[in-house]
């Protein structure tokens, strides 16, 4: 799939009046087992932030996105494959900026703010504290990445057409802790995408469809 192609598609659903997310239910699909259940019994108060699903092209104009594999760490979300992003700060004046200032911290690409093409469903992470909003956006250049060496283990370029025909995979396996988890997958290459990347990336490969 050529990045025009996939923009143009994106651009006419987010400007249609009669567009609608596809939701929480799409989420669901890609939910660890018990996840929901957690999730409705939270009692914390969560942190605002944003995470970016960045278009760009390879060379030959085949779009692509990016992921990155966390550093290790005590963080509960060590090792994981993640989208670029983080929690709001005061400095940002919205979401969006959030987006924007850690995708280019994290991976080192500058999105300009008219190349954000809409924003998705928000999630909310209980087993960190966040609400994440997922914002969609482009870059006509061909990315220069940099990895931020305390965050970032290495960066992870997929072509756009493979992530959107990956087929539903399901699998145990052990976190950085002692519990073992059930959890639907992407399969992406070496890569078994899961948790709240996977359920954010449900819904985008909903609205693509």
């Amino acid at each position: 799939m050529e990045l025009v192609q996939a923009i143009t598609k994106l651009a006419a659903q987010f400007q249609s009046p009669l567009f609608e997310l596809p939701g929480e239910s799409i989420q669901h699909t890609m939910a660890p087992n018990g996840r929901v259940e957690y999730t409705k019994n939270f009692k914390g108060k969560y942190k605002e932030s944003a995470v970016m699903i960045l278009l760009y092209p390879d060379k030959n104009n085949v779009a692509h996105t990016v992921l990155f594999e966390r550093k290790r760490s005590e963080s509960v979300h060590s090792g994981q494959i993640g989208l670029p992003g983080g929690r709001f700060e005061e400095g940002d004046h919205n979401l969006m900026q959030t987006a924007i200032r850690e995708t280019k911290e994290e991976v080192g690409v500058e999105v300009e703010a008219e190349k954000i093409i809409g924003r998705m469903t928000v999630l909310e992470v209980p087993v960190s504290g966040f609400r994440v909003t997922p914002i969609i956006a482009y870059t006509e250049k061909v990315p220069n990445f940099t990895a931020e060496e305390s965050e970032v283990e290495r960066i992870i370029q997929v072509p756009l057409a493979e992530l959107l025909s990956a087929e539903i995979a399901h699998t145990s396996f052990s976190t950085n802790g002692p519990m073992k988890v059930k959890a639907p997958y992407y399969p992406v290459g070496e890569e078994k995408i899961w948790g709240a990347t996977s359920m954010i990336l449900a819904e985008f490969r909903e609205i693509m469809k």
